[in-house]
């Protein structure tokens, strides 16, 4: 039997250029496959909110393998 290993990752930080490049790059380089993204950013708190499902079977993520 073959199980799917699923993610969900929820980040916030500081708001700038090349956040979603960066960590969708992190996952392809994992083989892991981006099943669903929904991200915003508060203009006031200069914050960046993100929350992905992601498929990974070719791999096992921790959370000490993501960047910071």
């Amino acid at each position: 039997m073959h199980t799917q290993r699923c993610y969900t990752l929820s980040l916030s930080c500081p708001d700038r250029v090349g956040i979603v490049a960066r960590v969708a790059g992190f996952f392809a380089g994992h083989q892991g496959w981006i099943l669903e993204s929904s991200q915003h950013a508060d203009v006031q708190s200069e914050r960046y909110f993100m929350r992905l499902e992601v498929r990974a079977e070719e791999c096992v993520l921790r959370q000490e393998d993501l960047p910071s």
